[in-house]
């Protein structure tokens, strides 16, 4: 409509009517996304972060909380998840760094990287000043893009070192890791108590195997001594007997004899 409106043809103001120039421009970025995205980048736009020592403890959500809820209107991928609260779990406020650790932003810093080289590429005479005045512009818009990122980050960076939860979830992790440490060690105690009691065990059976056997021994010498002093006996009494034979005979012979 206002290109009808202020067309050469109906205000006679000719081609270069700097209305009807603005309206074309305007349509142009309207009708292109690329053009688009460029214009709205350029508008006013808050780019301050909280400092590094801001936010700390019960402070922290509301002093993030809107920072990347402002940042996010240039997210490449969507939804974009919340930043949460004190009670959120703990794979959610991971996905939630994740996603902003690898944030993609289509914010557009063309027409600024014009602003700061003073090019319009309108003013090109040629083609080849064209490109050469593209080209610088792009160059300055690839720094303008890196720092933004780097904005982001040091953003990302510094919520996550004052995000309570993360404290909270991080002193967790360790104490589940002392906590599996020292069951790790009583574990290795106990088989290292049971290995003693075992070799204990072990030693305290060979002993007394080792003293029954002497005992065995013993009682097996005890009992041939036994045998010797029985055998002992039964030949004494034996040659007794024979020699009180003898002398019977011997005495009856005598008498005999007389």
């Amino acid at each position: 409509r206002q290109i009808l409106k202020y067309h050469p043809d109906k205000t006679g103001r000719g081609d270069q009517d700097i209305v009807f120039i603005s309206i074309q421009k305007a349509y142009a970025a309207l009708t292109d996304a690329k053009l688009k995205r460029a214009y709205d980048s350029n508008l006013d736009f808050d780019d301050s972060i909280p400092g590094a020592n801001d936010g700390q403890g019960s402070a922290f959500f509301s002093t993030y909380a809107h920072v990347f809820a402002r940042n996010k209107r240039f997210a490449v991928k969507t939804p974009v998840p919340d930043l949460g609260g004190e009670d959120a779990r703990e794979d959610d406020v991971e996905q939630f760094y994740q996603y902003w650790h690898r944030f993609e932003s289509w914010r557009d810093f063309t027409i600024e990287a014009q602003k700061l080289a003073e090019m319009d590429l309108e003013d090109a005479t040629c083609r080849e000043e064209k490109r050469w005045m593209q080209k610088e512009v792009s160059k300055k818009a690839r720094v303008l893009k890196r720092k933004e990122l780097a904005r982001i980050q040091t953003l990302v960076e510094r919520a996550q070192n004052a995000d309570p939860r993360v404290q909270k979830f991080k002193a967790a992790r360790k104490e589940r890791r002392e906590a599996a440490k020292r069951a790790k060690a009583e574990h290795r105690q106990r088989l290292e108590e049971e290995k003693r009691l075992a070799e204990e065990r072990r030693l305290a059976d060979l002993a007394a195997k080792e003293e029954a056997a002497k005992e065995e021994a013993k009682q097996a010498r005890l009992s041939r001594e036994k045998l010797k002093k029985q055998l002992r006996k039964k030949r004494n009494a034996a040659r007794r007997m024979l020699l009180a034979a003898q002398q019977k005979m011997s005495a009856d012979a005598s008498a005999n004899s007389a």
